[in-house]
């Protein structure tokens, strides 16, 4: 069996395990890209999911070196003045893939859970990845944000390391409420958004600022990672 038909198996396989949810997202959606399978792997769009390694990536960009950041990832018509990255990737594409992966939303209620009380198959790993000067540079995404006392105050910390929370948006009148506001990935509370900040500093929206010594400059180019760990409801892809 060549590359590409144990990639129509795989993706064959995950698809039934996710079709609730794609279905119930995406009847609400009117901007969702059908998936494709090839030799690049599978997709939704500009969404590249990786089933052996367990991860969803997609291109961005650096949209702020400085400032207070609301948001960690959003769309290119979300609410980019106050993001660090944004994408022209859809939201609903990025709820697909991780809806693959068989990531669990934990839905709005989610967000009020401590984050040593996450559901395991809701808890997601970030991770950005560019190129300077010719080489690969790795960084988990908190590792590009610091705190600070409040707007103008000295940096006090960093985020917290750790899994994020997998919410999964939610059904607003509109529709899927992430495309429509496009919020990909919240700093701060905020159930709209498919992947939140599940660490006390959510509840805080003027304390998060880029680290100037860890994000590379305005505009660059990168790849923003999601990986869904591997659970028990998570079997091994052959």
């Amino acid at each position: 069996m060549d590359h590409v038909q144990r990639l129509r198996r795989r993706a064959s396989r995950l698809t039934a395990a996710a079709t609730l949810g794609l279905i119930l997202a995406a009847a609400a959606t009117p901007d969702a890209s059908c998936l494709t399978v090839g030799p690049e792997g599978i997709r939704f769009g500009l969404v590249r999911v990786d089933a052996g390694a367990r991860t969803a990536s997609f291109p961005a960009y650096v949209n702020m070196t400085n400032g207070i950041l609301e948001y960690a990832v959003v769309t290119d018509y979300g609410k980019v003045h106050e993001s660090l990255l944004f994408t022209e990737a859809k939201p609903m594409d990025v709820q697909s893939a991780l809806l693959l992966l068989n990531a669990r939303p934990v839905g709005t209620n989610g967000l009020d859970l401590p984050s040593d009380r996450q559901p395991a198959a809701s808890r997601v790993a970030l991770r950005v990845v560019w190129e300077e000067n010719g080489r690969r540079v790795e960084r988990a995404l908190p590792d590009l944000i610091r705190l600070t006392e409040g707007p103008h105050g000295a940096i006090t910390g960093a985020l917290a390391p750790g899994p994020w929370l997998f919410n999964g948006s939610m059904i607003s009148a509109e529709g899927f409420a992430a495309h429509f506001e496009g919020s990909l990935i919240s700093l701060i509370r905020d159930p709209v958004a498919i992947v939140n900040n599940p660490h006390p500093s959510r509840d805080d929206d003027e304390i998060h600022v880029p680290d100037p010594g860890q994000v590379p400059g305005v505009g660059t180019p990168v790849t923003v990672e999601i990986t869904v760990p591997r659970t028990e409801s998570a079997p091994a892809e052959p």
